[in-house]
């Protein structure tokens, strides 16, 4: 293990107290909740934040307690030196977590975090966070209609006050991001 690596591994022991290297290479992150990623190839800080990036959208999005999330969440940020939300998460979660397209991860971290990377699938480019439809007033308060850059049907969203962003109608813990409001509800 190389200097650059160790001094990743010393900065998110900083937002991860409890973090211990295994005997085997794994990176224990947060051992109540079993959360780790093997270390044994990484040679640079671009690799290590695209572990980080891989490995930890799941438990900082679900699978864990909302305290749990939160924690990991907080920590991820912190030493990405990034906000995500947990909408943001969701997404990264989902194109790129658990290692499941590494090369995609990769041109993720190397883009700054721009979330158009990871919208090819769809077969067009995902908005950027800053063009994701942000509510008016009364839509805090109404259930709408609404499309979204991930799915091909429209859907029923209402505005989630608790994470401050939008959700599934009916169902609060399934965060979405909107591109465009058709009617209401």
């Amino acid at each position: 293990m190389n200097n650059e690596v160790q001094d990743c591994i010393d900065r998110l022991k900083e937002a991860f107290p409890k973090a211990f290297i295994y005997k085997t290479d794994e990176l224990i992150i947060e051992p109540k909740n079993n959360i780790y990623f093997r270390i044994d190839d990484i040679e640079n800080e671009f690799d290590f934040k695209c572990k980080v990036i891989e490995w930890l959208s799941r438990p900082a999005h679900k699978g864990l307690s909302n305290w749990w999330q939160t924690r990991i969440r907080n920590g991820m940020n912190k030493f990405l030196g990034t906000s995500f939300t947990p909408a943001e998460l969701s997404t990264i979660y989902t194109y790129i977590g658990c290692g499941c397209n590494r090369e995609k991860a990769k041109a993720f971290v190397a883009s700054g975090y721009d979330f158009g990377i990871l919208g090819y699938e769809l077969g067009e480019k995902m908005k950027t966070k800053r063009e994701w439809r942000k509510p008016i007033e009364e839509d805090k308060t109404r259930k709408c209609r609404a499309r979204s850059p991930f799915q091909k049907r429209p859907f029923y969203v209402e505005w989630n006050s608790q994470y401050n962003c939008w959700s599934i109608a009916g169902r609060s813990h399934i965060l979405v991001a909107v591109s465009e409001i058709l009617s209401e509800a």
